[in-house]
């Protein structure tokens, strides 16, 4: 692996340590991928919150969206199970930044194995989840814990990223969820069998969209 800086140029942030390979898992400022998601999406989300305390942010890749929540928040977890993005995320921490090479879920699967798409040029599309087989993950060393378990004294937000994995995330953190009503951002809304993650929220925990 080949890591480089990157410019970014928003948030007060010059550069990021970057894998030199990737192009998505990055994106064009303006244009596309995450940092184009960030700046359209910001916004609404900062504002949604009313304390600015904690922020648990899943898949953390190498690190863009953690180093944004630092000028929000004052502490941020972030997790993420590619060794090789952990590796280029540990170059980008701060003092602010908590994280863990691992995923987040129920926390009481297996250990899982990292699946990676389109080669090395989309690096946060990387998966945990057995493609022949989504409701399956794939089984090899990297933990798997619960936002529960984290035993969070606050939790003002919740954003997850992570390839399908969505809603065995919130299912894992249901109690901290009653506790905290955290504002909470998914990529997607998708469904594993008899649960719809959207559904969940809305009805079970009287969570409106923003």
């Amino acid at each position: 692996m080949n890591i480089e800086k990157r410019d970014v140029g928003i948030e007060g942030i010059s550069s990021l340590y970057w894998n030199s390979d990737d192009i998505h898992g990055f994106g064009i400022k303006d244009k596309d991928g995450p940092i184009h998601d960030w700046q359209m999406s910001k916004d609404a989300i900062i504002s949604s919150c009313t304390n600015y305390d904690v922020v648990v942010q899943a898949g953390g890749c190498m690190g863009m969206y953690p180093r944004f929540y630092c000028n929000y928040f004052e502490q941020v977890y972030t997790f993420e199970p590619n060794p090789t993005n952990f590796e280029v995320l540990s170059m980008n921490l701060t003092d602010k930044i908590e994280a863990k090479q691992c995923a987040l879920g129920l926390g009481t699967e297996e250990n899982v194995d990292v699946r990676l798409t389109n080669k090395t040029t989309n690096m946060g599309a990387c998966s945990i989840i057995d493609e022949k087989d989504p409701g399956q993950t794939l089984k090899g060393n990297i933990p798997v814990i619960s936002i529960d378990s984290l035993n969070l004294h606050k939790c003002d937000l919740i954003h997850l990223d992570v390839e399908g994995y969505e809603p065995y995330c919130i299912l894992g953190a249901i109690n901290t969820i009653e506790k905290f009503k955290p504002v909470i951002v998914l990529e997607t809304s998708v469904e594993i069998p008899g649960y719809t993650v959207g559904r969940q929220l809305r009805q079970n925990l009287l969570y409106l969209p923003l």
